[in-house]
């Protein structure tokens, strides 16, 4: 017999995929992209970390390519997709293929100066179902797919800034005492670089349902960047929906809400682990703040009408449940938690029109 905890989980879990449904009568085609990336060494630099500097390049490359590729797909299809739709879509759903080959290259940088430079190369995968999978996000998870990819990209662009200035730096140091303040500050640039790449890994992981694969990388993130409020927040969400683990959810939520307070998407999370710990007053006082944060966020008016409901607050819960209508009219799991509240009301014609609007939506 299932518990009313696993049932919740079931619910929050409907709340955020409810509306996803996928274009069956079009067979996919997955297409191979090659990219080349560059990334030029000082003294102060290891191999190591250089080369996964040409990788990133290589991946951006490539991925790039193919986003030409998805946009004119798209059109084909009706559905142009805006750059950053296409962004998000070729930064977060390729997929390497074998290992990345690698050259060292003497490049000859002025009459007296040379300069090593490692080259790397490699092949991703786009497949333009991922097109399809897109168009059938709701606004609230296209807009957190768009904001993480910008944050990335814009991350990844501001850490190689930083690397070519401390570059330059050192070659104009007049002291070893400057020289070493240059290596140390480059050695947290560096921390910071490496712990986006993990973090990519642990999300790649995670969409394979690697787990526990995804929870390593997402800790050696966190090691290398303890304020990677990203990092604590996708590891949190692997403790509630797939580890049953709310407490530890409840605190990497916090941790991510203590480095970034204005993370609408932390608070509604840890929002549904105090939900599902029948802290009821703590999992509103979160869906609050989520909704002040972002006003049209509806799986955050979904999930506090479901908690009122579950304090009997009928008239309260039918209230956000219409918001969360109102914001996301094809998720059909609103349509049957309302119908459940008119019909506990007594508002059974209510109730019905409600439950045949479920059975519309679910069976399209």
């Amino acid at each position: 017999m299932m518990t009313e905890n696993f049932l919740r989980k079931i619910i929050i879990a409907a709340l955020i995929f409810g509306s996803l449904f996928f274009a069956k009568d079009v067979l996919a085609e997955i297409k191979m992209y090659r990219g080349t990336g560059e990334s030029q060494m000082s003294e102060i630099e290891t191999a190591e970390v250089v080369k996964i500097r040409a990788r990133e390049k290589a991946i951006q490359n490539a991925t790039k390519q193919a986003g030409v590729y998805l946009k004119t797909y798209s059109r084909s299809v009706n559905s142009e997709l805006t750059e950053e739709e296409i962004s998000a879509i070729t930064s977060t759903k390729y997929k390497t293929v074998g290992e990345p080959s690698y050259k060292r290259i003497i490049r000859q940088m002025t009459d007296v100066t040379t300069a090593i430079v490692w080259q790397a190369t490699l092949n991703v995968n786009v497949d333009d179902e991922e097109i399809r999978n897109w168009l059938n996000l709701n606004a609230a998870e296209k807009a957190t797919l768009i904001k993480l990819t910008k944050d990335n990209l814009e991350s990844l662009s501001e850490n190689d800034k930083k690397v070519e200035d401390l570059r330059r730096q050192y070659l104009n140091a007049k002291t070893e005492a400057e020289r070493d303040r240059i290596k140390a500050e480059l050695l947290e640039v560096d921390k910071i670089f490496l712990a986006v790449q993990k973090f990519e890994e642990g999300n790649n992981f995670y969409g394979k349902r690697n787990y526990h694969k995804a929870i390593e990388s997402y800790d050696t993130a966190i090691t290398l960047n303890p304020n990677y409020a990203a990092a604590y927040y996708e590891r949190g969400k692997i403790y509630f929906y797939d580890f049953d683990e709310d407490e530890k959810a409840i605190a990497d939520f916090s941790k991510a809400i203590q480095i970034q307070p204005n993370y609408d998407d932390a608070y509604y999370e840890r929002g549904n682990a105090y939900k599902n710990l029948d802290n009821y007053e703590k999992a509103i006082l979160d869906f609050d703040k989520a909704i002040k944060l972002t006003p049209k966020f509806a799986d955050a008016y979904s999930s506090r009408a479901f908690t009122y409901y579950l304090l009997k607050n009928y008239n309260r819960a039918i209230e956000d449940y219409s918001r969360a209508i109102e914001l996301q009219p094809n998720n059909e799991i609103n349509y049957r938690l309302r119908g459940e509240c008119y019909k506990k009301l007594g508002e059974l014609e209510k109730a019905q029109a409600d439950f045949a609007q479920y059975e519309f939506w679910n069976n399209r």
